[in-house]
């Protein structure tokens, strides 16, 4: 925001930069430990390390965070509070406490989801956070694409093949600011490092990140049209072409498969399509069963937020440890996960609470204020409802939900 002598606001560039900054040392970290020949003893303090500069980055700001939106921040530590004392609870009567509890729910969304999304609505001019999130786009991207050429390991036996979910899933909010900036600029290099990127998901990533890219073009093509008659026609072009996509999809995934082989390229997804696996749920059916039990059995009190990993371990018979348990049992899909944890009233309010905002981006003014809810919504949040899930320990889901209802609460 340019104040009244013309300046740009440094607060919001600094709060920018610790946002941004987030997303790129998780990248960096898991690049380095996947490239380089460090030993696992030492992943512990890599980590240590990054998370140190997460932190300091935090520090040189809160306190001007806290002086914007201390309002909404006491209102997420208490709501919090609240669910995770309850948790701790059903969890602690259970006699289910594990490290996993604390590691993988309350330490993340404490550490990274709150500070993050308070942080979002605490910038002013949202386009000083759109451009730094495009600024580190491209390094950001870079480092993922480290991941996937110049793995140490690839832990494969002979016949199998690979993908990697993290490179998926950390790639597709960049390359959604990629093609946004394209939208842009119409610079065609710029397009083409956006074609790079789907190639690269296509082959080494998992399904559920391709599925973001969908989502964005039709909310962008919809978006677009005002009269009702115009977004008729969108969504009949969207059909056509949606049919079109299948049928010629088959051929031409058997093109990049066979192209693949030669290369030496053992690419999950296009050797799942070739042999008409596309539909395979990976587990996921048995997670479901699983995950629609507990749901039947806890309707009113639910397992508690974090409270489904033992429960989840010992039907699927993997519980040896209660140390080894982690957010790996989990029903991975986003709905399923808050029916189970809170129960199916309060489960149904919190994924209404995450549905609504995917039907009012038209609404919003502030066009870049729009975008970066756009692109968190269909990199995290769709992902999220169908095949993962994490929407309260994921920043991203944190950035989606703060920018939408803090501009509703001001």
């Amino acid at each position: 925001m340019i104040n009244k002598n013309g300046l740009v606001d440094k607060w919001d560039k600094r709060i920018s930069f610790y946002v941004v900054f987030y997303f790129f040392a998780e990248v960096a970290n898991a690049t380095i430990k996947t490239v380089l020949p460090i030993p696992d003893s030492l992943w512990g303090l890599i980590s240590l390390l990054f998370g140190l500069l997460i932190v300091f980055f935090m520090l040189r700001c809160i306190r001007e965070v806290w002086r914007r939106s201390s309002k909404i921040g006491n209102f997420s530590l208490l709501l919090f509070s609240v669910i995770y004392i309850y948790s701790f609870l059903l969890i602690f009567l259970r006699d289910e406490l594990t490290p996993g509890f604390w590691r993988d729910t309350v330490f993340l969304t404490y550490a990274y989801w709150i500070p993050i999304g308070v942080a979002v609505i605490s910038i002013r001019d949202k386009k000083i956070l759109y451009d730094t999130f495009l600024k580190w786009s491209y390094l950001i991207s870079i480092l993922l694409f480290l991941c996937v050429f110049f793995r140490r390991t690839t832990d494969l036996m002979e016949g199998e093949t690979e993908y990697n979910m993290f490179f998926g899933f950390h790639l597709v909010p960049f390359a959604l600011f990629h093609i946004t900036d394209f939208y842009k600029s119409k610079k065609i290099l710029i397009l083409v490092f956006f074609l790079f990127e789907v190639l690269l998901l296509i082959i080494y990533a998992n399904r559920g990140a391709l599925i973001p890219l969908i989502f964005y073009f039709v909310f962008r093509i919809l978006l677009k049209q005002t009269s009702f008659q115009k977004r008729i026609a969108n969504v009949l072009l969207i059909a056509v072409f949606s049919i079109l996509l299948v049928v010629l999809s088959k051929p031409i995934i058997s093109g990049l498969a066979n192209i693949s082989d030669v290369m030496g390229i053992k690419s999950r997804n296009l050797t799942m399509v070739a042999y008409g696996e596309a539909t395979n749920s990976s587990g996921r059916d048995e997670l479901a069963d699983i995950s629609l039990d507990m749901i039947k059995e806890r309707p009113v009190l639910g397992w508690g937020l974090g409270g489904e990993f033992c429960e989840i371990a010992r039907r699927m018979g993997f519980v040896k440890s209660k140390d080894s348990i982690s957010s790996a049992f989990s029903p991975h899909n986003g709905i399923l996960e808050l029916l189970v944890c809170l129960g199916v009233l309060w489960g149904t309010i919190a994924i209404i609470i995450f549905v609504i905002p995917l039907f009012n981006l038209g609404r919003i003014k502030d066009p870049y204020e729009a975008l970066l809810i756009l692109i968190f919504g269909a990199a995290v949040v769709i992902p999220c409802f169908i095949s993962a899930d994490g929407l309260l320990i994921k920043p991203g889901a944190a950035i989606y939900a703060y920018l939408y209802y803090a501009r509703k609460l001001k």
